[in-house]
C-alpha cells in the first residue's frame, strides 16, 4: 500500500501530533508520501520543490518520503507571544503550490490512498482524486474555523470543511463530537469512522528517576506541588486566570504552577512571573521540545485542562489530556462537553464547572495526596488503552478496507 498524506503544518518543525504516531508507524510496513508546509523561521526561499527520503520524526524504524512545495517564507520577527512566528506571506504562497505537488505526485508516484489533513487545499484534492480515480479520507482533528475571530472567515471555512467532509470517501475523527458534526452535516454514518488519539506508552509511562532529575532542576522541593500545564495558551485555556488565583489563595502557596507552550495568554503570565512573592512559583519554559515532554509530566503531581467551552472546544477532545492519563496523573479538567463523554469521571480526571471551582479542586487535590494516587491509578489503567501500536493497526485496517472498497 503507497499513501499520500496531505499536512497543512509543518512535518519536521511543527508540534507533535497523535497523526505523527499513526503515519510514522503505518509506513513501517507501507510506503508513505507526506507533503506539509515548510514553516522555516526567517526568510526562507526555495524556488524549487524538495524532496527528503527516510524522514522519521519519532521512530527510528520510520520510513517517511517528505516532498515540499517550493518556499517563500518572509518572516519579519520569529517570536510572537513564546512562539515561533511562521510567514503569511509563505502560507499564501504554499497553498498555491501545494496542489501541484499532489498533482505531480499522482502522475508519477501514484498512491493507493490520499489521506487529507488539510483544509487549505482539500477541494483542489478532491478534485483530483476524482480525476485520478483515487480513494481519499479526511482526517479531522479539530474545528479549525473556530479560531478565527473574523465570522466572514469562520463561515467561508465552515463552508469548506462542510463541501470537504460531504465529498470525501471516508472521514475518521480523533473525537466522538466531531463524528457527530459531521453527520449533523449530511455525510452518511456509514463513511465516517471514530479513531481514538494514541499515546507511545513506550515513551509515556510513570518514571521516579527522572521524576527527581526533572523537579531538581526546576528547583521545586519535595513538598511542593507541581502543577502543570502543556500546549498553547490560547485566550481559552484560562491559564491566567487560574494561575493569578491559585497563588493568591491560601491553600495554593505550596503549588508551583509549570507551563510548557506560547500563545496568547504567554505576556500576561510573564507579567505574574515578575511580580514579587509570585513569580518563585511560576516555572514558564515557553515552546517545549517533544522529548522533553514525558520528564515533565513524571515530575507533576497535579495536571491541568481548564479549557473554556466554545466553539473550538465543544467538539474535540484535547490530545495532552490522553498523555496525563498515561502517565498517570491526576487530571482537573473544566467540564467540556466532547471530553465528558470519551472520559467520564473515574479515569483519572476531576471536573469542575467554573474557574472558581477549577482552582478549588486543585488546592483540595494538592492536599490529598490518597485521592491523587487513587486517581493515578484510574488514570494509569484508562491510558494504558490508548497505545498507538494498537491505534495505528485499526487506521492502517480502515486504510486497506477504504482501498478494497474503491
Amino acid at each position: 500500500m503507497h499513501v499520500l498524506f496531505v499536512s497543512e503544518a509543518d512535518w519536521i518543525l511543527g508540534n507533535t501530533i497523535p497523526e505523527h504516531h499513526m503515519i510514522e508507524r503505518v509506513s513501517f510496513n507501507h510506503s508513505v508520501t507526506v507533503t506539509d508546509f515548510d514553516n522555516a523561521q526567517g526568510n526562507s526561499i526555495h524556488i524549487l520543490p524538495r524532496t527528503y527520503d527516510n524522514i522519521a520524526t519519532l521512530y527510528k524504524k520510520a520510513r517517511l518520503r517528505l516532498v515540499r512545495a517550493p518556499t517563500f517564507n518572509i518572516s519579519l520577527s520569529t517570536k510572537n507571544n513564546g512562539m515561533e512566528k511562521g510567514s503569511l506571506i509563505g502560507r499564501f504562497v504554499n497553498t498555491l503550490l501545494q496542489p501541484w505537488i499532489v498533482l505531480f505526485e499522482l502522475l508519477f508516484n501514484r498512491p493507493d490512498v490520499i489521506i487529507l489533513n488539510s483544509q487549505s487545499i482539500g477541494l483542489q484534492c478532491i478534485m483530483l482524486a476524482r480525476l485520478f480515480r483515487i480513494p481519499i479520507l479526511f482526517h479531522v482533528v479539530d474545528n479549525k474555523a473556530s479560531y478565527f475571530s473574523n465570522k466572514r472567515i469562520q463561515s467561508f471555512l465552515l463552508w469548506i470543511e462542510k463541501h470537504i467532509s460531504r465529498n470525501v470517501d471516508m472521514i475518521t475523527t480523533n473525537g466522538p463530537g466531531l463524528r457527530e458534526r459531521a453527520i449533523g452535516w449530511g455525510v452518511d454514518p456509514k463513511k465516517t469512522r471514530f479513531i481514538s488519539h494514541c499515546v507511545d506508552l513506550d515513551r509515556y509511562h510513570p518514571g521516579k528517576k527522572k521524576r527527581e532529575t526533572v523537579r531538581k532542576e526546576l528547583d521545586i522541593g519535595k513538598q511542593q506541588t507541581m502543577v502543570f500545564f502543556m500546549g498553547r495558551l490560547y485566550p481559552f485555556c484560562n491559564m491566567d486566570r487560574v494561575t493569578e488565583q491559585l497563588l493568591q489563595a491560601a491553600g495554593g502557596k505550596k503549588c508551583v504552577v509549570v507551563l510548557a507552550g506560547g500563545g496568547e495568554q504567554f505576556d500576561s503570565i510573564k507579567k505574574l512571573q515578575k511580580q514579587k512573592g509570585r513569580g518563585g512559583n511560576i516555572r514558564l519554559l515557553g515552546q517545549t521540545p517533544y522529548k522533553k515532554i514525558p520528564g515533565l509530566l513524571a515530575a507533576s503531581d497535579i495536571c491541568l485542562l481548564p479549557f473554556s467551552e466554545n466553539e473550538v472546544t465543544r467538539y474535540i477532545v484535547p490530545a495532552k489530556v490522553f498523555e496525563y492519563c498515561a502517565m498517570g496523573k491526576p487530571t482537573v479538567a473544566l467540564r467540556l462537553p466532547t471530553l465528558c463523554k470519551r472520559i467520564p469521571e473515574g479515569n483519572g480526571l476531576v471536573y469542575a464547572d467554573t474557574v472558581d471551582g477549577f482552582v478549588e479542586q486543585v488546592i483540595s487535590l494538592s492536599k490529598d495526596t490518597k485521592k491523587r494516587n487513587r486517581l493515578a491509578a484510574e488514570a494509569e489503567r484508562f491510558g494504558n488503552k490508548l497505545d498507538c501500536k494498537t491505534i495505528a493497526l485499526e487506521f492502517e485496517e480502515t486504510l486497506v478496507k477504504l482501498i478494497e472498497k474503491k
